[in-house]
């Protein structure tokens, strides 16, 4: 294996000019500059991250901490966006699933920190709060990808601003008469913050609001076909807003079996961005998260914690604009 020795030989300067030339730390001659990096193309030479860290006392891991059983499709593209952009600065991200929350988050808290990373990446999970409390305690830099009703520093997407936008497509195509697909009362945080931002919206536009009820639970798609064969067609409205994908092609495919036409009797949007709404007949129109966005910017955050940056005025949280995916059920 090719050393910074072996370079530094064959450029003819020093371990330390190689060092700042590989690392892009420090001048170096335009010219050497290119030399070098081309020398340790073809040596291959690759940089030891263990040994780096002995030298520097510094780690280059990130751990990305994420409960068993998460939406692994959805998130796929917010890990892939933040590891790219560790990877650019240097950095290697180690996964670390929790399979215990409730008897072992404790211990699982203990080998993260034995690991000595630099910061630490977080899907939100129950008791998040208090690995927050334990990071926070050793003055560890940490960031939640994703959005969260905690008080803790995360990166998630405007779900407000979301639903405003799809309302306000409704009404740009002349719909008037626009019912929500959801729970009526809502126990959980993300479907209070849909319904509200509805609720909110409809009394601006004066606007009568519609609550077509249905409990927020993982069998809504069931629920919502049964509600869509029984719903009333005399006052049936012309526009549906979704808690949930699942819960939009529920509802259409019940219509659908009665002989309703998406979207020339009623247009529909859900929410999430699932695969399956691709390929419903037809496509789904549905908010999506900008996921490749949070991923980035998580990382970018994570990294001006680590290199000891101060605080913004506004904090370090953010609230991405959402992306409003327009298909064919509109």
């Amino acid at each position: 294996m090719s050393s910074l020795k072996d370079i530094a030989a064959i450029t003819g300067t020093s371990v330390r000019t190689v060092s700042r030339a590989l690392n892009d730390n420090g001048y170096v001659k335009a010219a050497l500059k290119i030399e070098i990096l081309k020398v340790a193309k073809d040596l291959d030479y690759r940089i030891n991250l263990m040994a780096q860290s002995l030298r520097t006392k510094k780690s280059f891991l990130i751990e990305l901490v994420c409960p068993i059983g998460a939406d692994y499709a959805r998130n796929m593209p917010k890990v892939e966006a933040f590891e790219e952009k560790m990877r650019e600065e240097g950095y290697r991200v180690s996964l670390f699933l929790l399979r215990d929350i409730e008897n072992s988050l404790s211990k699982d808290m203990d080998v993260i920190l034995c690991q000595n990373p630099s910061g630490i990446a977080l899907f939100h999970f129950s008791k998040i709060d208090l690995m927050v409390k334990k990071l926070n305690d050793c003055n560890l830099p940490y960031i939640t990808l994703g959005h969260t009703e905690k008080k803790i520093d995360k990166v998630g997407m405007d779900r407000k601003k979301g639903i405003q936008s799809a309302l306000k497509h409704f009404q740009d195509k002349g719909r008037k008469r626009i019912a929500y697909l959801g729970n009526e009362k809502p126990k959980h945080y993300y479907g209070k913050v849909r319904l509200n931002a509805y609720l909110s919206y409809m009394k601006k536009a004066k606007l009568k609001p519609l609550i077509l009820n249905i409990p927020t639970t993982k069998d809504n798609f069931n629920i919502a076909r049964t509600i869509g064969k029984k719903v009333s067609l005399k006052t049936l409205p012309d526009g549906v807003l979704a808690y949930s994908d699942s819960a939009a092609l529920g509802f259409m495919q019940g219509l659908q079996s009665r002989g309703v036409k998406f979207p020339e009797d009623i247009s529909i949007i859900g929410f999430n961005a699932s695969q399956a709404g691709e390929v419903s007949n037809p496509p789904l129109s549905t908010i999506a998260h900008p996921n490749e966005a949070i991923g980035t910017i998580s990382a970018e955050i994570l990294l001006a914690k680590i290199k000891g940056q101060k605080e913004p005025k506004a904090g370090w949280s953010r609230e991405l604009p959402p992306v409003l995916l327009l298909r064919e059920s509109t």
